[in-house]
């Protein structure tokens, strides 16, 4: 929709009724999240109603998911990050399922089997050692799964990926022949957090936070979720005409979802940690700031990039395109607001900056005809600055007339 130029006031300004209670929110309804926490979990990653489900989990969510339809539903009673779950094998108690967030599941099918850092299984009958599989694993061993109805053992560790299989290994009841499978990540190193086994299939979980299905007859691997790895996820910006959105997190990663078919399209590893994006208004660049005061322009299409600069020491906090597609603000630490002409190509230096400004920056947004730039600050103040000289603007009659780019009332 196109953006107003002539907004009216909001309702509690027309009625000067400033003691108004706020609507509470009830129309939002959790659709679907984009997640696996892989990176410091185990054995949380399992087949429900007979491999028709998988479920999982991710911050404070609990997730089922149908591998048919992707439809996802939820379970959000947890106050905290999930950090175990797992469920019932026994057929009477099917869909049975505990999650924890603190704590640990200890294992009691007559045997134990114990997984070490060098590679090794243990297997224990009561307190007893009975027999070792040495280097099971060239790595360590942190997820195992037994299947009840045919006693068969799926292992998953760390393992570098050779032409006779990588890390995830079937093996018979007593451990002592074995099957290994490849993951087809591209990654050099396979390492996996949690394995799960069904009807010819194994989930397998990674520390990547990826789900993938491993076929057992043809040992084919099918990426299911390929999602943000440890650190957290700053950058956030959705596209001004499509359904999709970007993310870019402390991974190094800026990732492109699907909003409709609910899926990754594409990635880039950005070499550092990333703290926030923006689209520019035609569609076709996305910015994206970083932890180390570069930023980074990607072209949309292809996410290759276009240009990049450092003119910063300090992470770069907000990153905004104006709506004429010309002007770059990039927002730092350092208590500055740079300002790039990107039609000058991808030389992009810098052509001006806000230098009055009281604290790190938090957020801003352009005027709708990208004369104006409005900062949000640290210390809880809001400023407005011509682009692209930088010069602050005082005039309260002036500021009321502008009209934002993005900002509601």
């Amino acid at each position: 929709p196109s953006v107003s130029r002539a907004a009216p006031p909001p309702e509690k300004l027309q009625k000067n009724n400033v003691n108004k209670k706020r609507k509470l929110v009830e129309e939002l309804a959790l659709d679907h999240v984009f997640g696996y926490r892989g990176f410091d979990c185990r054995n949380n990653l399992h087949y429900l109603n007979d491999g028709a489900d998988i479920i999982f989990h991710t911050a404070a969510a609990c997730i089922v998911q149908n591998l048919s339809t992707g439809i996802q539903t939820f379970y959000l009673e947890h106050t905290d990050d999930i950090l175990c779950l797992t469920v019932n094998q026994h057929p009477k108690y099917k869909n049975i399922v505990a999650t924890s967030q603190i704590g640990r599941f200890i294992e009691k099918n007559n045997l134990t089997f114990t997984g070490a850092i060098n590679g090794d299984v243990y297997v224990w009958k009561d307190h007893f050692l009975i027999r070792l599989v040495a280097k099971a694993h060239t790595g360590p061993v942190f997820t195992m799964y037994t299947t009840l109805r045919d006693g068969l053992i799926v292992t998953g560790g760390k393992e570098r990926p050779t032409k006779e299989g990588g890390a995830v290994k079937l093996w018979d009841q007593e451990m002592k022949r074995c099957r290994a499978f490849q993951l087809e990540t591209g990654q050099i190193v396979e390492c996996v957090r949690s394995v799960c086994r069904g009807k010819g299939k194994i989930l397998v979980g990674t520390k990547d936070g990826e789900i993938l299905e491993v076929g057992e007859k043809n040992g084919a691997s099918n990426l299911l979720i390929d999602s943000h790895m440890e650190g957290e996820i700053w950058g956030l910006a959705t596209h001004p005409s499509k359904d999709i959105f970007i993310s870019a997190s402390n991974d190094g990663t800026a990732r492109i979802w699907d909003l409709c078919d609910k899926k990754l399209l594409n990635k880039v590893n950005l070499g550092h940690a990333a703290r926030c994006a923006a689209y520019s208004p035609d569609g076709e660049m996305v910015a994206i700031g970083m932890k180390n005061g570069e930023f980074i322009i990607l072209l949309v299409n292809s996410l290759k990039v276009w240009s990049k600069k450092r003119d910063r020491k300090s992470a770069i906090q907000d990153i905004r395109i104006s709506p004429d597609n010309r002007f770059l603000a990039v927002g730092s630490q350092e208590h500055t607001v740079d300002f790039y002409d990107l039609t000058q190509g991808t030389t992009l230096n810098r052509i001006g900056y806000c230098k009055d400004i009281p604290s790190f920056v938090i957020q801003m947004d352009f005027s709708a005809d990208s004369k104006y730039i409005q900062v949000s600050t640290g210390a809880y103040k809001r400023q407005v600055h011509e682009v692209p000289l930088g010069k602050q603007v005082t005039d309260t009659a002036l500021i009321g007339k502008i009209t934002w780019a993005t900002w509601t009332r």
